[in-house]
């Protein structure tokens, strides 16, 4: 049995991934898309979707870590309204991405998606590595 101090540098490890493979995500997207679009303003929107979505993610793991060991009426209580509290920062991120002519919405909807991406592309990637041993 791993302790805590183990568990929460395994989870550091995980998170500094997600957000690296992330980053490369929108940097491979953003040099794709620069051919296409005005390019400052599709990597602005880039960029501030990404960061948006790198503070939900953290504030999904913090309450995450305040739900473990709370009664089940409580934890349904802290996951709610921290699901609504992160659809509403990332709600208001995509109203930034539309009003305002510095940013390109497309941008900031890719910089939002990244980290569900990159989630999927490391589970894809452990799906294809697993069935290549057995």
């Amino acid at each position: 049995m791993m302790s805590s101090k183990e568990q929460d540098r395994i989870l550091e490890l995980d998170q500094k991934r997600i957000f690296a493979i992330a980053a490369a995500i929108c940097l491979v997207i953003g040099i794709i898309g620069s051919f296409f679009t005005d390019w400052v303003p599709f990597f602005t929107g880039l960029a501030f979707g990404l960061i948006i979505n790198i503070l939900c993610f953290r504030l999904l793991y913090i309450d995450c870590m305040k739900i473990v060991g709370r009664d089940p009426g409580n934890a349904k209580k802290i996951g709610s309204t921290g699901y609504v509290k992160r659809y509403l920062i990332k709600g208001a991120a995509l109203y930034a991405g539309i009003v305002s002519d510095r940013l390109q919405m497309w941008g900031v909807f890719i910089g939002l998606i990244s980290i569900s991406a990159a989630i999927h592309l490391i589970n894809f990637v452990q799906i294809i590595k697993n069935k290549k041993k057995g």
